[in-house]
């Protein structure tokens, strides 16, 4: 082989490798920012959750997020353990205004913290709920119809109770408060015309 074939292969080789390492830095690079936007999405995800039950009344909106953060907040525990994490939690909070309270469940991502935030943000709606069917109720005309909605109140508490146990929620005394708030609506009754 001469001089030039041989400095030829050689180039040729060295041109091969330096494109198939360039490859490799490249899907490296595409798996890096994938890891990314799910974690950031999936952060802003659970943040407009967490939004949510710090404002809705809605009782099945309750229910879906607090499935929603079940079933994901534990992706976002895994990947704190790689070290692109807190980059990327850095970004959606520089993003976001957010309290400490939910600067802490995505900074340092746990269970028991989440399951904490979620348990008071149940008693929170339930209360927020039984405030709106309160002011609905008193501008019905019947007594019947008053204590029918006095009862769906109730009973929408037996459901909220039961939130707890179905996510594994600890009570930390939030039966004890829903069940307060039951009481201050009254007491049931077979008025109910189902």
């Amino acid at each position: 082989m001469t001089f030039w074939g041989i400095l030829f292969t050689i180039l040729l080789v060295g041109g091969l490798a330096i494109s198939e390492y360039e490859k490799q830095k490249k899907r490296r690079q595409a798996k890096i920012d994938l890891y990314n936007r799910t974690v950031q999405g999936r952060a802003i995800q659970i943040l407009e959750s967490l939004s949510l039950l710090d404002t809705t009344k809605n009782l099945g909106v309750l229910s879906r997020r607090i499935d929603f953060i079940a079933k994901t907040y534990g992706s976002l525990i895994q990947a704190s353990a790689i070290d692109l994490y807190h980059g990327n939690i850095s970004k959606v909070i520089g993003e976001n205004e957010l309290p400490d309270s939910k600067i802490s469940l995505l900074t340092t991502p746990d269970m028991v913290s989440m399951a904490t935030y979620c348990g008071e943000s149940i008693v929170g709606v339930y209360e927020r709920y039984v405030v709106e069917q309160t002011a609905v109720m008193n501008a019905l005309k019947t007594a019947t119809a008053k204590q029918n909605r006095k009862n769906k109140m109730i009973e929408k508490g037996e459901f909220v109770k039961q939130l707890f146990e179905t996510y594994g929620i600890p009570d930390n005394g939030h039966a004890e408060r829903i069940h307060a708030i039951q009481k201050s609506i009254g007491t049931k009754s077979e008025i109910s015309t189902k």
